[in-house]
């Protein structure tokens, strides 16, 4: 028996259009839906993502600007032509500072740091031989040049992840930048002491 054309089911399907219409929706145990509230986009969204950022990561006011500047930056590889590009902008250290007693340990660049202690603030330098990594210094210290050792000591490590470059590291070079911080710390407390 041939099958009816979609024009003879056509009358079946309004009749049970025009029935499922008439109907509540209570009836058939269906809602509303329920729309989304609108985003809120614009300086205050970004005010408050930057202090919860602040509180989680406890940052610097310079290392969160440039933290969110990362961020912002649409992908990975943006991201690590702006730690290149940062590398471009750091000061080669003297020869005299590159001593085993500034060597960063676990980098697998070599990486050397020092700081001093101005005012009761520290102010760091540092350098390295591979350029990625040296982006990584000069986030460093750039972001936590300029502050108490007290506000260093509590900068959390984790805010690589926020701002988008603890995916794309590789495990050496993450542990390398966690050494940077663990050491760039360690200097701060005893130039304080």
């Amino acid at each position: 028996m041939p099958r009816p054309s979609m024009n003879a089911r056509a009358p079946f399907a309004a009749v049970l259009l025009l029935l499922l219409l008439a109907s509540p929706a209570a009836s058939w145990g269906l809602r509303p839906p329920q729309l989304p509230r609108p985003l809120r986009l614009g300086r205050c969204s970004a005010s408050i993502r930057m202090v919860s950022a602040v509180e989680q990561y406890r940052l610097t006011p310079k290392l969160l600007e440039t933290v969110e500047g990362l961020r912002s930056l649409p992908d990975d590889k943006m991201r690590y032509k702006q730690l290149l590009y940062m590398a471009t902008q750091c000061a080669d250290l003297d020869a005299v500072h590159k001593t085993s007693e500034n060597k960063v340990p676990g980098c697998l660049s070599t990486v050397h740091v020092i700081g001093e202690l101005r005012d009761e603030r520290v102010y760091f330098q540092g350098d390295s031989d591979g350029q990625l990594t040296k982006g990584l210094v000069k986030l460093l210290v750039d972001g936590l040049s300029g502050y108490t050792p007290a506000e260093i000591q509590v900068v959390d490590a984790e805010f690589i992840k926020h701002a988008g470059l603890g995916a794309s590291l590789t495990p050496g070079r993450n542990n390398g930048f966690l050494n940077m911080l663990a050491v760039m710390k360690r200097k701060a407390t005893q130039l304080d002491g």
